[in-house]
C-alpha cells in the first residue's frame, strides 16, 4: 500500500468537493537540491496501482471510518473514490528544511523539472526553520518518554488485540455504500 502523507477533503455545499493530496519532504542535516524533485515524484509514483488514478488513502479513510461507526463520511469518502461524485484536487508539496542550510537552488532543479501534467494545482510550500535537526531530536526524546509511560500504564494483551483486529479491518476488500 503506498499512501499519501495527506489528505484532506474539503465539502462545502453548493461546491464540487475538494480533495488535497500532499507530500512531506524534511531536511535537517545535509541538504539535498534535489528534494523537491523527490517530492514531486513521491506524490505521481504509487506502487502496484496508479496513486493519481486510484488513491489508496481514500480506501483507508474510509475503512477507519466505518471501524469507528461514522458511516455517513465513510460513504461520502466511498462516493469519491469510486468517482460518483464529483470532486476537484489539488495536490501540495511540503519541504520543512533547516533554514542554516537552505538553497534557492532546490526550486530552480524543480522549475527545471518536467512535471506530471495530471497534478492538479500543484504547489510547493516551503518551511525554513532554525536549529530543526536540535528541534526533531528534542521532540523524540520526549515522545520516547511518553511512550514509555504509556506502555507501563496499559494493558497490553488488550492493546495487541485490538491492534490486530485494526489492521485485519483494513485488509478488506473496497467498501461499497
Amino acid at each position: 500500500m503506498r499512501l499519501t502523507d495527506l489528505c484532506l477533503i474539503k465539502k462545502v455545499d453548493g461546491t464540487n468537493p475538494l480533495v488535497c493530496y500532499g507530500e512531506v519532504k524534511t531536511i535537517s542535516g545535509s541538504c539535498n537540491k534535489d528534494i523537491a524533485i523527490d517530492g514531486h515524484d513521491s506524490l505521481v509514483k504509487g506502487e502496484a496501482k496508479d496513486i493519481l488514478s486510484e488513491p489508496e488513502v481514500l480506501h483507508f479513510i474510509s475503512t477507519i471510518l466505518v471501524a469507528t461507526n461514522r458511516y455517513e463520511e465513510a460513504r461520502f469518502i466511498s462516493q469519491i473514490s469510486l468517482r460518483n461524485i464529483e470532486y476537484d484536487k489539488r495536490y501540495d508539496l511540503f519541504i520543512i528544511h533547516a533554514k542554516e542550510i537552505w538553497t534557492d537552488e532546490i526550486l530552480d532543479r524543480l522549475e527545471g523539472y518536467p512535471l506530471d501534467q495530471r497534478l492538479i494545482n500543484f504547489s510547493t510550500k516551503i518551511v525554513l526553520i532554525s536549529q530543526l535537526r536540535e528541534l526533531i531530536d528534542g521532540v523524540y526524546d520526549r515522545s520516547t518518554t511518553a511512550t514509555k509511560a504509556l506502555i507501563n500504564s496499559m494493558d497490553k494483551q488488550d492493546y495487541l488485540q485490538k491492534t490486530y483486529d485494526s489492521l485485519e479491518s483494513l485488509v478488506v476488500s473496497p467498501l461499497r455504500f
